[in-house]
């Protein structure tokens, strides 16, 4: 998972951005919350605050990611009768929408974890 900087500069190229899949997603299969956390566990999630700044800062969102459905796995928000959910952006009409998914639900294989490429966050 990423680390939150408060009041911190990060400078992030597109190129650094990747989108996690699971070999279920691969193959066109929905994939439980569970499967993913435990074949994620190693990787760099982003969290809601990429999140925030791409919804504000659209222009910044890699341009490979259009069709893509993003899931911020690196934060997990909870409500107040502790249903949790991630944020999400998708693109609908020409522009982005920000979001929520459920953690306790299937999901599909258009919902990547939005994260950095390993020989970045190494």
């Amino acid at each position: 998972m990423l680390e939150n900087i408060t009041g911190g500069v990060v400078e992030l190229d597109s190129s650094m951005v990747t989108l996690w899949v699971t070999e279920k997603q691969k193959d066109n299969h929905c994939v439980r919350a569970s499967e993913l956390d435990e074949e994620l566990a190693d990787k760099p999630i982003a969290g809601a605050a990429l999140a925030d700044f791409w919804f504000a800062n659209p222009k910044f969102i890699p341009w490979r990611f259009n069709s893509k459905y993003l899931v911020f796995r690196g934060t997990v928000f909870e409500s107040a009768s502790g249903k949790k959910c991630y944020r999400c952006l998708y693109r609908a009409h020409g522009v982005w929408i920000s979001d929520y998914l459920w953690c306790d639900r299937l999901f599909r294989p258009d919902e990547l974890a939005v994260g950095l490429a390993e020989d970045v966050a190494a």
